[in-house]
C-alpha cells in the first residue's frame, strides 16, 4: 500500500513591519490617507501574518477606528477594523493597544503580490503606531 503523506507548506522567512497613521481617513471604498504596512514588492511568494495591533503615541482625543485594507497594486481593500479606546497614558496608565486577533493559531493569509495599509478614523496629532509580525513564504 502506498503511504500519502500530508506536507505543510509553512513560511521561511520571519518578518515585521511598523506604520504610524496619523491623519484622519473615513473614505473607506477609496482611501487617500492609508499608510503602507507591508509593501506589496517585499511579498514576492505570499506571506502569514502572525500578529497585527495598533498601539497608541498619546491620547487619541477620542474613540479611534483603526482600519486594515488589503493592498493589490493601487487597489485599497478594508479587510478588517479594531476600534481603540480613548485614554491618556501617563506614567501610570498604558499605552492604549488595539488587537486585530491575528496569531498562529489564526493567521491572516497573503498571496503573492499582495500588502497592507493601515488607517485611523481621527487625527491624531502624535500617530497611531501599527506592528505585523509574520513569515514570508518561498519558492
Amino acid at each position: 500500500m502506498a503511504l500519502n503523506q500530508n506536507n505543510a507548506t509553512l513560511p521561511k522567512t520571519p518578518f515585521s513591519r511598523t506604520a504610524v497613521a496619523t491623519a484622519a481617513e473615513t473614505a473607506f471604498q477609496l482611501p487617500t490617507n492609508a499608510v503602507t504596512l507591508l509593501a506589496v514588492a517585499d511579498n514576492t511568494d505570499g506571506a502569514r501574518i502572525t500578529g497585527l495591533y495598533a498601539i497608541t503615541r498619546a491620547n487619541p482625543g477620542a474613540i479611534q477606528n483603526c482600519q486594515l485594507y488589503k493592498l493589490v497594486g493601487t487597489t485599497y481593500t478594508l479587510i478588517d477594523s479594531v476600534t481603540m479606546a480613548n485614554t491618556t497614558p501617563s506614567a501610570t496608565v498604558a499605552n492604549v493597544k488595539a488587537d486585530f486577533g491575528f496569531s498562529t493559531d489564526n493567521p491572516l493569509e497573503l498571496n503573492e503580490d499582495e500588502g497592507l495599509a493601515v488607517a485611523i478614523g481621527g487625527a491624531v496629532a502624535n500617530g497611531i503606531v501599527f506592528r505585523c509580525q509574520g513569515g514570508f513564504y518561498a519558492q
